[in-house]
């Protein structure tokens, strides 16, 4: 079982978009948040790279934070602006601080 972490979703979604891209048959993603924002993590982007990918596989997201993420509503509008039937999408909050293997997993599938 796969998942994806705060390494990957910085304000710019620069690595999701990437990772999507590369990954056009993903059916199933889970994004385990821990961080509010990732400013940590951020990668330069480069604004001439279209934001568009294939998602059209995509068919349930499953997305764990921390309450007030400000990432997730940028996730979810690139994800629904992104895929070609509307996925499931699950929003869990945290309910406390859990190690990873404590968290109900989703597969990356592809």
């Amino acid at each position: 079982k796969n998942s994806l972490g705060d390494w990957c979703v910085d304000e710019d979604l620069h690595a999701l978009i990437h990772l999507l891209r590369c990954s056009p048959i993903v059916q199933k993603l889970t994004l385990r948040l821990r961080l509010i924002g990732a400013s940590v993590y951020h990668h330069g982007t480069d604004e001439s790279e279209p934001k568009k990918v294939n998602c059209k596989h995509l068919k349930k997201v499953k997305i764990t934070c921390v309450q007030g993420d400000t990432r997730v509503p940028n996730i979810v509008k690139f994800i629904l602006a992104n895929a070609k039937s509307l996925p499931e999408i699950y929003i869990k909050p945290y309910e406390h601080w859990v190690d990873h293997a404590d968290v109900e997993d989703f597969d990356l599938l592809t």
